[in-house]
């Protein structure tokens, strides 16, 4: 999530913290923030019990088989879950994003985010989603040393 997609699993502000005899993570108040969505996730690697199962345990057998949920979207084992994330907004965005950082060696700041961050995603996306003519753009733009080219 926060490697593709740059999303933290982080509970909403202003969520209690209440206690709960509630053995269901993804049903348990605060709890459910995360696991109503790492567990239907998790189910794309095949071998863990099904969403609300109490039984967490990795089961390495190889008979499981996987077919997990993710933004509502249903696919099977892990290139389904590689389908799903990479036909995301979130994804061009987050690609983008990891990109820069990777190459500059730092976070984009908002000006940056207002001037070059769409000119990037459209690169991106421009270029099938090819990240060496976005590592370009950056290496050639002001932020870079390249005067903006």
């Amino acid at each position: 999530m926060e490697a593709f997609l740059c999303r933290a699993f982080v509970v909403p502000t202003g969520v209690a913290v209440l206690p709960s005899e509630e053995a269901d993570l993804t049903r348990r108040p605060y709890c459910q923030s995360c696991h109503s969505v790492l567990e239907p996730l998790s189910l794309f690697f095949g071998r863990w019990p099904n969403v609300g199962n109490l039984n967490y345990f990795y089961d390495p057998g190889s008979d499981k088989v996987a077919s997990g949920v993710f933004d509502g979207v249903s696919n099977a084992d892990t290139n389904g879950l590689a389908k799903i994330f990479t036909s995301t907004r979130d994804f061009h965005d987050c690609a983008v994003s990891r990109a820069f950082e990777f190459i500059v060696g730092r976070e984009m700041s908002k000006q940056e985010h207002v001037a070059l961050f769409p000119r990037l995603v459209s690169v991106y996306k421009e270029s099938g989603g090819r990240i060496l003519p976005v590592l370009q753009k950056i290496a050639s733009s002001e932020v870079f040393g390249g005067g903006g080219k």
